[in-house]
């Protein structure tokens, strides 16, 4: 198989060549990351103080959890997606919101 031209460039607006499952193996597989590991010390992070009975709390709904500069996000008590905030952790919200979006809560 030969390698694509340079001319094939994919624009930003057009898929990615790379699934995320494709980038999550070669990760693992080329670049020896150990995403077991990883994942394990995530859900470690994120089974402390009072974010598993959030978890439970919000069923199938959608929810954000914040712990400092970290953002998690996910539906049905699973993380789908993850970001940290580069700016003033202090400057941000800090809330764990709900399908109501009934407030903030410290975790």
């Amino acid at each position: 198989m030969e390698p694509p031209n340079s001319n094939s460039v994919r624009s930003a607006t057009s898929p990615s060549l790379v699934t995320d499952h494709a980038l999550l193996r070669y990760l693992e597989r080329f670049e020896q990351v150990d995403i077991q590991a990883a994942r394990t010390r995530l859900e470690h992070r994120l089974s402390t103080g009072r974010i598993p009975e959030l978890l439970d709390f919000v069923g199938d709904a959608e929810f954000r959890i914040r712990l400092g500069r970290d953002t998690f996000c996910g539906r049905g008590g699973r993380i789908v997606t993850c970001w940290r905030d580069e700016g003033d952790p202090k400057a941000a919200p800090n809330p764990i919101r709900g399908p109501l979006e009934t407030g903030s809560h410290d975790v």
